[in-house]
């Protein structure tokens, strides 16, 4: 595309450990005060739907905003489409290649899902947000 993104991509080594993510704030997490696990974590985004998803873990609600960006992964394809609109022609994408819709069945356990079962955006970001968390640089 040629054109600049305006801010500084943060790494994601060590990323599990923050409870904020970007630089401008727009995934944080909340302790859920008087839940019955003390660790237990609330995620708030700029974003209305992603808030409805209800998750816990702050690199999921990350993974949701780089795919729908004009500027980081989006492009010109999906240029001018909603975030939400983005994200479900992606899911549409992977449903239809069966090695990505075998690899979801088998990490979650659920060999008789259809695609569309076997690949949702909860487990996508869930997916995503399993291999950020490995990438820890001691």
């Amino acid at each position: 595309m040629g054109q600049f993104v305006p801010r500084n991509s943060p790494t994601i080594l060590n990323s599990a450990l923050l409870t904020q993510q970007f630089w401008d704030g727009r995934v944080q997490s909340y302790a859920l005060n008087g839940a019955a696990d003390p660790g237990a974590v609330q995620v708030k985004t700029n974003e209305r739907l992603v808030n409805d998803l209800a998750l816990t873990d702050p690199l999921a609600a990350q993974a949701l905003f780089p795919v729908a960006s004009l500027h980081e992964m989006a492009g010109a394809t999906f240029g001018g489409l909603a975030a939400n609109t983005i994200r479900t022609q992606l899911l549409a994408r992977l449903q239809a290649i069966p090695a990505y819709v075998d690899a979801f069945r088998a990490i979650f356990g659920r060999a008789e899902e259809t695609p569309q079962e076997a690949v949702t955006l909860s487990r996508f970001v869930e997916a995503l947000a399993a291999f950020e968390r490995r990438l820890i640089y001691t």
